[in-house]
């Protein structure tokens, strides 16, 4: 073998040698680049999904916050939560390819517009009732105060001891229902109300036990009034209730979501950590296994 072919057969040689090693790093590469942009779509998702977590919980907390403040930021912000919500979704819909989670993000859209609506009859409940109580409540409660104080007056005036007595029930369980009026128009709570319920069928007692101790025509139309603003006071306090058994309902619609929603969120995160470290482990391997196929092509 002459020396130019020796010199010509090691070019070669070296150049197939080259050509091996850009291939192999190439290929290697492009593996790897696959790799890398599958990892970064699902690391997307799965801070979308604890994104979504976040502001679901975020929501709730507020709402419920301003069910017992009643003030305007809680909800406010609540509502900021639950656009958040929904342009989360958006964005993450762009990366997913399973069909699975295509449904999922599909059925969170739809729930989420009905937590939505929920959120607005809570506010336009709390709005409701706060009015009905400061305008209707609070104005027949003053008004059957006053009547009251004008009976008592008259049972001083004509020495009716049993009417006095009597009198002094209806005072103290009027005491308690203001005081549970009070409570209730806060919490808007089943047993507050209940405890209205409570002394007012103890007043309608008394009063009908009164009128049967009123004999002047003064006394027996004075009844009628406060039996007519009595009644308005109880159906004043009614309307609350109906409004408030609505607030309760919503509020059970809202938890249902939540739970219900919270651990399919936490299964494809979990699913997304999963695969994640799958798609991590391979690329890293590939790079390893890259390097160490290009150092043995290059003879090294």
């Amino acid at each position: 073998m002459t020396t130019k072919w020796k010199i010509v057969s090691g070019f070669v040689i070296m150049v197939l040698l080259i050509s091996v090693t850009v291939f192999l790093g190439y290929r290697g590469m492009q593996q790897s680049s696959q790799g890398f942009v599958e990892y970064r779509r699902l690391a997307r998702i799965n801070v979308g999904t604890s994104d979504l977590e976040s502001n679901l919980n975020s929501a709730a907390y507020k709402l419920f916050t301003y069910i017992y403040n009643e003030n305007r930021e809680h909800v406010t912000s609540a509502k900021d939560n639950i656009r958040n919500f929904n342009e989360i979704i958006t964005e993450s819909e762009e990366f997913a390819r399973q069909e699975s989670t295509k449904e999922l993000y599909a059925n969170l859209k739809m729930e989420n517009a009905r937590f939505e609506s929920i959120v607005d009859s809570v506010q336009n409940g709390i709005a409701d009732n706060r009015k009905q109580y400061e305008d209707v409540v609070l104005v027949n409660a003053v008004a059957l105060i006053n009547l009251l104080n004008e009976m008592s007056r008259t049972a001083e005036g004509t020495q009716n001891v049993q009417g006095l007595g009597i009198m002094s029930r209806v005072w103290s369980d009027l005491t308690y229902v203001m005081s549970g009026l009070s409570r209730f128009a806060g919490s808007h709570k089943a047993q507050d109300a209940a405890t209205v319920h409570n002394y007012l069928g103890q007043i309608r007692q008394s009063l009908s036990e009164l009128s049967r101790f009123l004999s002047s025509p003064r006394g027996v139309e004075d009844m009628a009034r406060i039996n007519k603003t009595f009644v308005a006071l109880s159906d004043a306090f009614g309307s609350m209730e109906k409004t408030s058994v609505t607030l309760e309902d919503n509020l059970v619609a809202m938890e249902s979501f939540i739970t219900a929603t919270l651990p399919k969120l936490e299964g494809l995160s979990r699913e997304l950590n999963q695969n994640m470290i799958s798609y991590g482990s391979r690329t890293l391997d590939n790079n390893d296994s890259t390097q160490a196929s290009m150092l043995m092509a290059g003879g090294i």
